[in-house]
């Protein structure tokens, strides 16, 4: 099966060429450990069991909090409780999408167009409902 770090790995050099003015030292970083995770590169664990013989090498997770390998569990763990949080009733998605001809603007005005991005679709559910009949 394909991960993260695989991608990672095999794409890192290119993003990098294309991106490098824009690549921080911390997203970098969270790259390298997220490609190294489980691998040599972080180092080994030797398992040697004195009863059976079995000889077995480990290697240890990065423990880094974007890593979808290390946070595997602890995402699971969030969503169970926020899932205990649900009440007994359907819930929809509704998405609400930029023209791409307004990105340069709202990466200018980001306060003010992320305010106007939360009251839109706001304003425009209400009114949809408001017609509805139930």
């Amino acid at each position: 099966m394909i991960n993260l770090a695989f991608i990672a790995k095999q794409y890192q050099q290119q993003l990098l060429n294309k991106y490098e003015h824009k690549v921080r030292d911390t997203h970098r970083h969270a790259l390298n450990k997220i490609i190294n995770c489980h691998t040599s590169q972080s180092g080994a664990m030797l398992f040697h069991c004195d009863n059976c013989h079995l000889a077995t090498t480990l290697f240890p997770s990065c423990g880094h909090r974007h890593c979808p390998a290390c946070q595997h569990t602890t995402n699971n763990d969030w969503l169970n409780y926020q899932r205990q949080k649900l009440l007994p009733v359907d819930y929809y998605l509704v998405i609400f999408t930029l023209p791409a001809e307004l990105r340069t603007f709202v990466w200018h005005h980001q306060k003010w167009a992320y305010q106007a991005l939360f009251i839109a679709p706001k304003e425009t559910l209400n009114a949809f409902f408001k017609r509805m009949k139930i």
